[in-house]
């Protein structure tokens, strides 16, 4: 007995060297992972509006372990490897809650075998194709989900009221944060409450009843976002994809669980492997073999227990709906998209093990040797997948990049400016220098090189004077064609911004990408001052502002990425830059060619246009092909030459929210182009 013991702990401490292994090799500082860390600082530094203000993503933001974060970087620091733990302990934690259901469905070898496995996960299922220790993804939200089945299971089987109390709790505080949980948790869960219903016993029947109402609840204040206190969070666009790219999404699907569950041991050593045909057969076929003879199993033991019935119904229902979703929505997937199928591969484990573990004593012994040979080869494969790092030293949180970009600016006395979020790293800048150098995401049109805020994980506050840190008002943009924001020519991206913010008063090289320092905040400026340094406007000539027309520089706040036909406002209110050429005398004709988003039921947009807080007019802007809108200026209102056109939106709505399409911007004009003229 103490030998078992005693090899259970080397094998338990071994297999978490393992996943510790494979997450301090796989991530860095990186832009994504220092999102916890820009809210945490936004929050002290802005108050609770910063909270509503940010742009958050659907699949990794952070309501509910926000207070981890800020209880962790509150007491023990900020450092990029603090974040980087607690990925790697939420993972433990999902690993630590499979182990307690499989424990009260099947016993505790089974749940052992269990959290091995998922403990001993291929690099690329840990890593950047499964992300299963990433700190800001679905696995603070699988968490949560398996937290309310645990607590489902022990309400069914006990009936204390805590027990609905903590997944009423769990849910709502993971299903706000990330509307993935619906379909991997909360339908799944509500499945195995229906099928409870047929239950004889009047207690089980009752708690049954007890726990579906419950969870009708907490489906209705996810879908009204607790009637409408969390609104400013997005909605995850439903819009089916074509059949083409269905079957597509089907033969990735067929890949990324190959790779999730492969038995090959020394196969795909790399960081993101790519299976060949013949590991795609065998591992495919192992898989099927395997999930076949677990399926059998699965349903001659329904209706034998309630804890296995739960466990079963909520893993099935999962798998199913998880695969239907992914293959039958419009959604963006690669091999990185494997991460939304995290629940689905630790239930796969979990019922197997389950299902195993309770037919064990009935099972012939060539079942039993093929199950635990799956074991060993998944485990092994697991293990080996690590390849070279297992013999090279680990990278330092902090990659070779962003600390020679710090040197570079740190060398150049350069503390405040813009570039692209990923290809040079903006929010690990600031989040490793903690603030010492800040950097705000940007993206370059990638036709016109006009740049402007990276709309996904910011806060418009950064790109407003508040966002500007205090004493500093030289600021830098960094333009380099090797990154993802869009600047595909360097030439191409400096004369653009040289149009859209002035010339720069000083230009600097870093590598093969361009420095531009400027004496002004950029686009973190007032909007007077940022319409005074563009260049001016040329009498009678149409700035186009759609995405071949190149004068998106015009544009302030509130306006989208630029389309073929223009640019859509988003939000309640949008401005216009308007800057009139030397020796201007008298009032300034502006002719907006738009046309307006028109929801059901209306005609048009009401657009209220104001100059420095004088109202000029109201616009009637209808929808269908572009009209011509004028406006006159009055004189009084340019001394200085320039100004900026407010246009009010009350009306913007997205087509959403109206059940029209995926869109989720709040639109209520497009402008094609603006004109000035003298008369």
């Amino acid at each position: 007995m103490a030998m078992r013991a005693g090899a259970a702990l080397v094998l338990l401490v071994a297999s978490l060297f393992v996943s510790l292994r494979y997450t301090l090799v796989t991530w860095g500082a990186e832009s994504d992972i220092a999102t916890p860390y820009l809210i945490w600082s936004g929050l002290r530094q802005y108050g609770p509006g910063f909270l509503t203000s940010f742009r958050y993503t659907a699949d990794n933001w952070l309501l509910w372990p926000l207070p981890l974060f800020w209880m962790v970087f509150s007491s023990i620091g900020t450092a990029p490897i603090t974040v980087i733990l607690i990925g790697w302990s939420l993972f433990i934690l999902c690993v630590l809650m499979a182990y307690l259901i499989v424990r009260n469905v099947a016993g505790n070898t089974p749940a052992s075998v269990a959290a091995t496995l998922l403990l001993l996960s291929n690099r690329s299922a840990i890593g950047a194709m499964g992300f299963l220790s990433y700190p800001v993804t679905h696995n603070a939200t699988m968490l949560g989900g398996l937290v309310a089945l645990y607590a489902a299971i022990r309400w069914n089987v006990h009936g204390r009221a805590w027990w609905l109390a903590l997944l009423t709790v769990s849910l709502l505080m993971c299903g706000l944060s990330d509307p993935w949980l619906r379909v991997t948790f909360l339908l799944p869960l509500a499945c195995a409450a229906g099928f409870g219903l047929l239950a004889v016993s009047p207690a089980s029947f009752a708690r049954s009843l007890a726990l579906l109402v419950c969870l009708i609840g907490v489906g209705i204040l996810l879908q009204t976002k607790l009637f409408g206190l969390f609104n400013f969070l997005p909605n995850i666009p439903l819009e089916l994809d074509s059949v083409p790219k269905q079957l597509k999404s089907l033969s990735l699907t067929a890949t990324l669980a190959v790779m999730w569950f492969n038995v090959l041991p020394l196969a795909g050593t790399s960081y993101l492997w790519s299976p060949s045909v013949g590991e795609t057969v065998l591992d495919a076929a192992l898989l099927g073999i395997t999930l076949a003879g677990v399926s059998a199993l699965m349903l001659r033991q329904l209706s034998k227990s309630v804890a296995t019935d739960m466990l079963f119904i909520v893993a099935g229902v999962s798998v199913i709906g998880t695969t239907a979703a992914f293959v039958g929505l419009h959604l963006d997937k690669s091999i990185q998209t494997g991460r939304y199928f995290m629940a689905s591969y630790v239930l796969i484990i979990m019922v197997s093990c389950a299902a195993a573990g309770r037919a064990w004593p009935r099972l012939a012994a060539g079942p039993r040797g093929l199950l635990w040979t799956i074991c060993i080869l998944m485990g092994t494969s697991g293990v080996t997948s690590g390849g070279p790092i297992w013999w090279t030293r680990p990278v330092p949180p902090v990659d070779r990049t962003v600390s020679r970009l710090i040197g570079f600016l740190r060398a150049n006395n350069l503390d405040y400016g813009f570039s692209s979020y990923f290809g040079q790293q903006a929010g690990a800048v600031t989040w490793t220098t903690r603030g010492g150098i800040t950097i705000w995401p940007i993206i370059f049109d990638q036709a016109t090189g006009i740049v402007r805020p990276r709309t996904g994980q910011t806060s418009p506050i950064w790109f407003s004077p508040a966002g500007v840190p205090v004493g500093r008002h030289r600021a830098f943009l960094v333009v380099s064609d090797h990154d993802d924001s869009g600047c595909r020519n360097v030439a191409l991206c400096v004369h653009a911004v040289t149009r859209q913010f002035g010339t720069p008063e000083e230009t600097l090289s870093f590598g093969d990408a361009r420095v531009l320092v400027w004496n002004y905040p950029l686009l973190a400026a007032a909007p007077g001052l940022q319409a005074a340094r563009a260049d001016p406007y040329p009498v009678g000539a149409e700035l186009e502002t759609t995405s071949s027309g190149g004068e998106g520089r015009i544009l302030g706040e509130g306006w989208s990425a630029p389309e073929a036909a223009g640019t859509w406002s988003d939000g309640s209110r949008a401005e216009i830059l308007l800057h009139l050429p030397a020796g201007w005398i008298g009032d300034a004709h502006l002719v907006l060619d738009a046309t307006a988003f028109v929801p059901p039921g209306r005609s048009g947009q009401t657009v209220t246009v104001s100059v420095d807080g004088h109202v000029l007019t109201a616009l009637n802007v209808l929808g269908g092909a572009d009209r011509p809108y004028e406006i006159t200026i009055p004189a009084s209102l340019l001394a200085t030459g320039s100004g900026v056109v407010e246009l009010s939106l009350p009306r913007a709505v997205s087509p959403n929210e109206l059940g029209m399409g995926p869109d989720l911007r709040r639109l209520a004009v497009n402008l094609h182009s603006v004109r000035l003229s003298r008369d």
